[in-house]
Formats: structure tokens, C-alpha cells, sequence
């Protein structure tokens, strides 16, 4: 089930170190099951954030990266095109905190 407009869903969380293996498998198996796709995600540090395409219901795809008792600290759709590169852009060259 594909957005109608075609935004994408960005996330970012604050993990720990447990976390970070169960986030990062959390993301392979949701994109394996299609719930969505992964347009870009880094996970390093205490930090992980995520741009994905829903291809299920958002309720299906919060139960599958809920991890732990982290929680998201930011959310929001991100419209196609030059706002998604752009995200994708920052989110590959950021720094490692």
C-alpha cells in the first residue's frame, strides 16, 4: 500500500548500543516483507534515522521497528523528488556523532 502522493516517511531515533543490531535487522526484514522500502537509513552512534516508501499500513510498519524501548524523536513526510535527494543527501554525509 503505496502512499498516493508518493512522500516518503523519514524517522530518526535514539538507540543504544543493544539496540543498534535490532533496529538495523528490524529494517532488513520490514524491506524483505515489504512493508517498505529503504530509500536511505544510517545507524551509528546513538543515533539511527530512516527514509522509507510505505508498501503496508504505517500501524504494520511501527510494530516491525519498534525495538527495545527506544522510541522515535523525530517523524514526518518528506514530499518526492528534491526534498527526498536532499534528505538522502544529508543523511549520507553527516557526521558520525
Amino acid at each position: 500500500m503505496r502512499d498516493s502522493a508518493g512522500a516518503a516517511l523519514y524517522l530518526a531515533w535514539k538507540v543504544t548500543p543493544a539496540e543498534r543490531k535490532r533496529l538495523c535487522d528490524a529494517l532488513r526484514t520490514g524491506e524483505r516483507q515489504h512493508l517498505f522500502r529503504l530509500r536511505a537509513w544510517s545507524v551509528a552512534g546513538l543515533q539511527a534515522r530512516v527514509l522509507l516508501t510505505p508498501e503496508a499500513p504505517l500501524e504494520e510498519i511501527v510494530e516491525a521497528l519498534w525495538v527495545g524501548d527506544s522510541e522515535p524523536t523525530a517523524g514526518r513526510w518528506v514530499r518526492r523528488g528534491a526534498a527526498c535527494a536532499e534528505l538522502t543527501r544529508q543523511m549520507e554525509t553527516a557526521p558520525v556523532p
